[in-house]
């Protein structure tokens, strides 16, 4: 599971790879302006320049299609409401696990949001306000993992916080309302799914917040599926995303992943909000593509190759911290 969710990542087994590396469908053509405008071909590379060959190799690893960007987020949508809900019995183990970091914040001394969110709450757990209890479960878990309490968390696309951002809200909302547990489990893999759609197209490691970004859309698609709502809610509800927290920035894990996280759960019930209300950011505005697909693509494109200055002023504040 913590392998980017091999099981929902593949969508369907009879196409479990729709692009492969042996196919040369999955790549820009040699002497075409994408594969060549700016950079060296791996043949043109000088000797011994492990650098540029490296930059080479990345340039050629991003010309290539990933198999989930074959789908759209109709085809997403179905495949969770139509997959044997007996192959989707392993994201309980998600769970399982968040929630046992989730416990270890609240009860450790040396977490402050937990606590705080905790009386926010009305020092229930489990409230009959569903966004509080949401925010409770999520930001108490991502805050016991970036301060180093030792209990893990069930990653997503490579990353702890990911997984607890694209779980945690939905575990609220299904305690809070009553929903079936396989109704829990599908939304969790269209969390899943969604958020690999943007990171894939953002990388594994970029400037922007793919925690509140990429898993706070998936989980807010999430809610929307949880809610009975459409995929053209869905759409909206990305729209309204991309459209309000896309550009936060990544300065590392660190304590301020929990105000991330406290961000991301609001951005996502609001979004989610208006969005099932007719309320959303039309398409010509911003970032904002004609489609869900394309929307997510530009929310990615954002972080890479967007933000990539933005990296380096980042890494050069920390320089200047550590000389003080």
């Amino acid at each position: 599971m913590a392998e980017e969710m091999k099981n929902t990542s593949e969508v369907q087994e009879d196409t479990e790879q729709v692009v492969s590396e042996n196919e040369t469908a999955t790549e820009v053509q040699e002497d075409s302006p994408e594969a060549t405008a700016g950079e060296e071909t791996a043949d043109e590379v000088p000797e011994g320049n492990e650098a540029a060959e490296e930059k080479t190799e990345e340039k050629q690893e991003k010309n290539k299609t990933h198999a989930i960007h074959k789908y759209t987020l109709e085809q997403l949508v179905e495949y969770v409401e139509t997959e044997e809900i007996e192959d989707l019995l392993f994201i309980r183990e998600a769970y399982k696990t968040n929630l046992e970091l989730f416990e270890e914040g609240l009860k450790n001394p040396k977490t402050t949001f937990a606590r705080y969110l905790l009386e926010k709450n009305g020092g229930d757990v489990i409230s009959s306000n569903e966004q509080a209890t949401a925010s409770l479960l999520c930001n108490a878990a991502i805050e016991a993992r970036v301060i180093g309490l030792d209990k893990p968390a069930m990653s997503i696309t490579g990353s702890g916080a990911h997984g607890i951002i694209a779980t945690m809200p939905l575990y609220a909302a299904y305690k809070v309302n009553g929903y079936c547990e396989e109704k829990l489990l599908r939304a969790t893999a269209l969390s899943y799914l969604v958020c690999m759609y943007i990171k894939e197209y953002s990388g594994k490691l970029s400037a922007f917040c793919g925690c509140a970004i990429a898993a706070g859309t998936g989980m807010a698609c999430a809610l929307v599926y949880l809610r009975g709502g459409t995929t053209e809610m869905m759409k909206h509800t990305i729209n309204n995303m991309a459209s309000s927290i896309t550009g936060m920035i990544c300065d590392g894990g660190n304590h301020g992943c929990t105000m991330k996280g406290i961000a991301a759960v609001d951005a996502a019930y609001q979004s989610v909000d208006f969005a099932m209300h007719g309320i959303y950011i039309q398409d010509v505005h911003g970032i904002n593509g004609n489609t869900a697909e394309e929307t997510m693509r530009n929310m990615g494109l954002i972080a890479s190759p967007g933000m990539v200055e933005t990296e380096g002023t980042i890494v050069k504040i920390f320089e200047d911290k550590l000389k003080k």
